[in-house]
């Protein structure tokens, strides 16, 4: 009967040494699955019974939400990692942040709230493609000319390239 309270009382503890971080790539394609990973860090000489890690997935253009549940032990004076993957339907940006943080007792019976935050955000874009460039010399339409410097208009008028004589 007492071990469970014991355990409690270091969770308690343990929760000042804990540290927690959500690495996410910074962008990623509609329709296409990333992996995210939550990295827990325990500073303190004892090691944690079961932590649960409750995300929150919420791309904030569209609205779209979703919660997951990460489940790990971390071992006395070490670093764990857990990862997760998401995929969106739509543009936007999407926010990964931990919901809560909860420390069981080494048996499950006692939980206890940890305040720790981190969040992770990543930019969904439209399907991108690679570039092709191609300039044609049948696309200039005029040459001005003005001293020093010859400046060559494209089709598109928001375009003006200088160039220099030799």
């Amino acid at each position: 009967i007492l071990a469970p309270v014991v355990s409690w009382a270091a969770n308690f503890l343990l929760r000042k040494q804990m540290d927690v971080d959500i690495t996410i790539a910074p962008t990623t394609e509609k329709k296409q699955q990333i992996t995210g990973i939550v990295r827990f860090e325990n500073g303190s000489w004892v090691s944690t019974g079961k932590v649960f890690c409750k995300l929150h997935i919420e791309n904030q253009l569209t609205g779209e939400k979703e919660d997951g549940l990460l489940e790990v032990s971390i071992p006395a004076k070490s670093t764990c990692e857990s990862s997760f993957s998401l995929q969106s339907q739509y543009c936007g940006y999407i926010k990964v942040s931990i919901k809560e943080l909860i420390l069981t007792d080494w048996f499950g019976f006692l939980p206890l709230k940890c305040g720790l935050q981190a969040e992770g955000k990543v930019s969904v874009l439209p399907e991108t493609f690679a570039p092709h460039v191609s300039m044609d010399i049948s696309y200039l339409y005029g040459i001005l000319s003005n001293g020093q410097e010859t400046m060559v208009c494209m089709l598109d008028r928001a375009e003006v390239l200088v160039a220099a004589p030799l």
